[in-house]
């Protein structure tokens, strides 16, 4: 009796041993796997509205308009790893085509994401948009917007998002010609936005 105990305990040991080396094991041979990791560069194609409110004397007025025209390319980092929550950053320069001219805009975004498989991802966050090209477009602050998107990844190295952005800025004009009175100005940008992105 004595020595079937003994090799009972000895054989349970001997399970707990293996059993820690087969989970030890398996764990090693499971790295953890990402839908997309790495710096990212994305083509952008955004389609936006805008509405611009201006205050003067205590009377307000409003004006809308499209911003269809526009291209961008950003440059970040992603990293989405899969069944966790993950993170982006990028930083984007916005452009009008030749024709229409205009001014540009420079982006700055940061998202907390969750990727549920290798192909898709959720993502939102906030964003700060500056506008640039001329002095009277300089003349607006820097604003806090926000944005969300969902993320495809097609192949290890290349996806796709599409995403709502909302950007807002405000300035405050010195008034010219029959008034002198300060205007205040509130711009907001707002829409779709698709990115081709590659992470490398």
């Amino acid at each position: 009796m004595k020595n079937a105990l003994t090799a009972l305990v000895a054989m349970t040991l001997l399970a707990s041993v293996s059993l820690a080396q087969d989970t030890t094991s398996s764990k090693m041979a499971m790295p953890e796997i990402y839908s997309s990791k790495g710096i990212r560069v994305s083509l952008l194609r955004p389609a936006l509205d805008a509405k611009l409110k201006f205050t003067m004397a205590g009377e307000s007025a409003t004006a809308k308009g499209d911003m269809t025209d526009f291209f961008g390319l950003g440059v970040g980092y992603a990293n989405l790893p899969v069944g966790q929550v993950g993170w982006t950053g990028n930083v984007a320069y916005l452009k009008p085509d030749v024709e229409s001219g205009g001014t540009a805009m420079l982006r700055g975004d940061g998202n907390v994401a969750y990727t549920f498989t290798r192909l898709v991802n959720v993502k939102g966050g906030l964003n700060v948009m500056k506008i640039i090209g001329n002095s009277q477009a300089e003349k607006f602050n820097a604003g806090i917007g926000a944005q969300a998107s969902v993320g495809l990844q097609l192949t290890r190295n290349f996806g796709l998002d599409l995403g709502y952005v909302m950007m807002r800025n405000s300035a405050k004009l010195t008034g010219q010609g029959l008034t002198s009175s300060n205007i205040d100005v509130e711009l907001e940008t707002y829409g779709f936005e698709i990115g081709l992105n590659g992470t490398f």
